[in-house]
């Protein structure tokens, strides 16, 4: 890789769709936080220069207990979140404004499978249009509903994605994206390539997804990661540990 690449984990997310007192990051899947296989994922590959983990200010021993369980807390570097995710993401972008990469990546510490194509698809893209992710089709029919909770509008499903990371950018422009960003897009946005789109004018490259992405959300997700977990590693009968 011929370019410095910085990772930052946003991982102050409280995981309240998952209805657990343990925020859903340090939970256990196969004898491991789920936090700590996404950092194992990333630290597979030696052309990335830093891992930052953004953490829930109020839960530095939790992470710092989580990091040492397996001997990660010297493969990064923790900095404070702050209330929502794009303000977490801004304070992992100035923790390195003084020694900035040429490119940043932002995954979601509780998506605990990096294929290395995926990433390095986002990279190379990221270098020639300014940032990129991988998409995913959807699912389900969309629905729009209006102010009573009715039906308003069936939309097209054909013509929207669903978003993924890791999604990568060249670090300026994004953090010329976030100086540039709303109150309403730090309190109610969570999609840095809309931010890049919005406020710098760069249309982001979307790439093929993979199901792989997967994303711990709700409790029944944990057991979901330890199989894909396991496939991936080629380990035993997949466990799955939460310690409220």
């Amino acid at each position: 890789m011929d370019s410095v690449v910085s990772v930052i984990l946003p991982a102050a997310g409280t995981g309240e769709r998952m209805k657990i007192k343990m925020p859903k990051q340090f939970c256990e899947v196969q004898g491991k936080p789920v936090i700590c296989h996404t950092i194992g994922a990333f630290l597979q590959y030696s052309w990335i220069s830093e891992i930052v983990v953004v953490y829930p200010p109020d839960k530095y021993s939790l992470v710092v207990n989580a990091l040492n369980t397996a001997d990660l807390l010297e493969e990064v570097t923790l900095v404070p979140g702050g209330g929502t995710r794009h303000r977490s993401i801004m304070n992992g972008l100035k923790h390195i404004e003084q020694d900035p990469p040429d490119i940043v990546i932002i995954h979601d510490a509780v998506r605990p499978i990096v294929p290395k194509h995926v990433l390095e698809e986002v990279v190379q893209e990221a270098k020639l249009h300014g940032g990129a992710g991988p998409v995913v089709p959807l699912v389900s029919t969309v629905l729009k509903i209006d102010d009573k909770g009715f039906l308003e509008e069936s939309l097209d499903r054909s013509r929207y994605v669903a978003s993924e990371t890791p999604q990568a950018f060249q670090y300026q422009l994004l953090m010329k994206a976030y100086q540039r960003s709303t109150e309403e897009d730090y309190t109610n946005g969570t999609e840095c390539l809309a931010l890049l789109h919005r406020h710098c004018g760069v249309a982001p490259k979307l790439v093929p997804g993979t199901d792989e992405l997967f994303k711990v959300t709700y409790r029944k997700d944990l057991y979901s990661a330890a199989g894909m977990i396991q496939d991936a590693q080629n380990t035993a009968i997949p466990q799955v540990a939460e310690r409220l």
